[in-house]
């Protein structure tokens, strides 16, 4: 019988900064001795404030709020409490807000997952919320925050919005956040071209995402059997185009080499697999192998 049951709420993930080196230094009986008295201080706040304990995976705990209020007192009062005991250990907690499964006592689902993504995103003594979280807060002028750049996370095609809580108040240390964002986005209109063999694509504003690879259904298909059949997308980001690569073997990029002089220096290629790379001015583009061993499936990239 399935007794799961699908809920609004609000996951949070804290997690001790730094906990690998403290075993290191410390040794293991002491390590964990004070790690697991900060885990207990966690879960003691999270109760108080109406939340659920669903795991403690080594020195990070998963737990959820009916709301995102709670949530975010909880996150607040974590940080202060740990500051008041004058820790040494430091946390950092991510929250997501939105539909979550609830099964046998375990949370799955989209939001559990951008919440994992919130809590890597943050550093030590920092509460990282989304957007979501932060509209749904009942009363966000009790909070006080500021909102970051719009991230790609892993698994999501779209931008996330970013809220960092600031629990000391103002905090004069605090650094001055410039949106690279609006630098960016206030600039000319800008273009990517791409070619391949007589293929030409154009990423920009308009056509933000071009898909590579041996598939049929890729925006530029390459006849090679080296190529992943969804090999890799170039996104547009902020004034750059960004490679997020997919595939099995990899994708080579040629630095500023261009198809009238394509540079044969191997120093100029770098390797990107299952990672992103802002590309350079100019380029080659070589799907599952070297520029030099892939002659006939380039791919010459410029900004226009």
């Amino acid at each position: 019988m399935d007794d799961s049951t699908q809920n609004n709420l609000a996951i949070l993930f804290a997690d001790v900064a730094g906990s690998t080196q403290l075993y290191d230094t410390l040794g293991d009986v002491c390590a964990e001795s004070q790690i697991s008295g900060c885990l207990s201080t966690m879960i003691t706040v999270v109760n108080d404030n109406k939340g659920h304990i669903v795991k403690n995976i080594g020195d990070e705990i998963l737990c959820y709020f009916p709301n995102a209020n709670l949530a975010a007192s909880a996150a607040c009062t974590i940080q202060e409490t740990l500051t008041e005991k004058s820790s040494d250990l430091k946390v950092k907690i991510g929250i997501n807000f939105g539909p979550t499964i609830l099964k046998q006592g375990d949370v799955f689902g989209d939001t559990v997952n951008v919440a994992a993504r919130m809590v890597g995103l943050a550093k030590q003594e920092q509460i990282i919320i989304t957007g979501s979280c932060y509209e749904s807060l009942i009363n966000p002028d009790n909070f006080n925050q500021r909102k970051l750049d719009s991230l790609k996370v892993k698994g999501k095609d779209q931008l996330i919005d970013i809220h960092e809580i600031l629990w000391k108040g103002n905090d004069t240390e605090l650094t001055c956040f410039i949106s690279a964002k609006t630098v960016l986005e206030s600039k000319n209109e800008w273009s990517v071209q791409l070619k391949y063999n007589d293929i030409n694509n154009i990423i920009n504003k308009s056509n933000p995402t071009v898909s590579l690879g041996r598939g049929n259904q890729c925006d530029t298909i390459i006849h090679s059997q080296q190529a992943s059949r969804q090999h890799a997308v170039i996104i547009s980001r902020w004034g750059k185009a960004v490679l997020q690569d997919k595939s099995t073997n990899g994708t080579f990029v040629t630095l500023n080499a261009r198809q009238d002089a394509p540079s044969s220096e191997s120093n100029n290629e770098v390797f990107v697999h299952m990672e992103e790379f802002a590309l350079p001015e100019t380029g080659i583009i070589s799907l599952g192998a070297p520029a030099k061993d892939n002659a006939n499936n380039l791919i010459y990239f410029k900004y226009l």
